[in-house]
């Protein structure tokens, strides 16, 4: 029988009050470096956190690997514990995530090799893991975002591979409440193909914001170009709408992003305007405001600061607050620690 290893065992208070977001902290992954690209959610009244990658040996610009991770671990809040309770099929990252009925479900993602159309669900009864396959997808995908919308699964955007030079437009939805469901294809959202993109459930509809467009550069590596644009897909009409683009292009933001009532917000993210700042230790992190989206009005407004900018990982919701689990900080780097995000709308 399969026996949980306490991590850690910490948790610190600490508050902030800007116009629209409170934090306090949460206790850090047990892994020191942190971890981008993971899956996270609620299973069992707990929080999972799942996979993801760091540079274990150094930073890349030093000649640091980067290296993927199976490890599933949950977090006992009430002794302020991260426990190692399983794996899963494989070491991934940047796929997406989502909560649903007690379980969480992990979608595409992969390693330095390839991408995956793998779909896993994780369910937690105490300490006890369970690893469930769902249908996968129609295609390998990574950097993709994804967000249930009633008992439905939307599933938009990424890339095929991890060296593509072209992003994927392709949008997929499945029923989770059905069985003998299947993944379908629907129309793709207007604009140009991305990665990194943040999803939404707000409203009844399917959101998809921002991200960065992908082109081959002068030296065959892709280029991103980062976005602005955002997209609401009603499901009752079956279209696609464009609504009010963000104030600033921004990729990478915790996804999917955290609702309140008629309003979504964006936890930070990437805005591109470091990019090639050199030498690395000198970028200077990520966009730190909070944006918030009233779709009332279909208008961005400034919703304070986060502590620190946290991306390419997942945002879920936990005991009444959103919750952002470790991520990326700075190009090539992470940072374990967890945040607790309390909205007003």
């Amino acid at each position: 029988m399969f026996r949980a290893a306490p991590i850690v065992c910490l948790f610190i208070s600490l508050g902030c009050t800007p116009r629209a977001v409170v934090w306090s902290s949460l206790p850090a992954l047990p892994d020191p470096r942190g971890l981008a690209g993971g899956f996270a959610g609620v299973s069992g009244g707990a929080v999972i956190f799942a996979g993801g990658s760091n540079f274990p040996d150094g930073p890349p610009w030093e000649g640091g690997r980067k290296a993927w991770y199976d490890g599933v671990y949950t977090l006992d809040v009430s002794g302020g514990c991260w426990w190692l309770v399983g794996s899963l099929p494989g070491p991934r990252g940047y796929g997406a995530s989502v909560s649903y009925r007690g379980a969480v479900i992990c979608i595409g993602g992969g390693d330095a090799r390839r991408n995956v159309p793998d779909v896993t669900r994780l369910r937690l009864d105490g300490s006890h893991l369970t690893v469930m396959s769902l249908p996968p997808l129609p295609v390998a995908l990574a950097n993709c975002c994804a967000a249930v919308v009633e008992d439905e699964l939307y599933v938009a955007c990424g890339q095929q591979s991890p060296d593509s030079t072209e992003a994927s437009r392709d949008a997929y939805r499945i029923s989770l409440a059905r069985p003998d469901a299947r993944w379908e294809c629907i129309a793709p959202p207007p604009g140009p193909a991305r990665i990194l993109a943040t999803a939404a459930s707000c409203d009844g509809a399917f959101w998809v914001i921002g991200g960065a467009s992908l082109a081959r550069g002068p030296d065959g590596k892709p280029v991103r170009r980062y976005l602005a644009d955002v997209y609401r897909f009603d499901p009752a009409a079956n279209r696609w709408t464009r609504v009010a683009d963000l104030p600033m292009p921004l990729a990478a933001s915790p996804t999917p992003a955290p609702t309140i009532g008629q309003n979504l917000y964006l936890l930070g993210g990437d805005d591109g305007t470091a990019v090639g700042v050199a030498p690395p230790q000198r970028h200077p992190g990520f966009n730190r405001r909070t944006l918030c989206y009233d779709v009332r009005r279909n208008r961005w407004s400034d919703a304070g600061a986060v502590p620190v900018a946290q991306v390419t990982t997942p945002a879920f919701q936990w005991q009444g607050s959103w919750i952002v689990c470790s991520g990326e900080v700075r190009p090539g780097t992470r940072s374990p620690a967890g945040w607790a995000y309390a909205l007003r709308p």
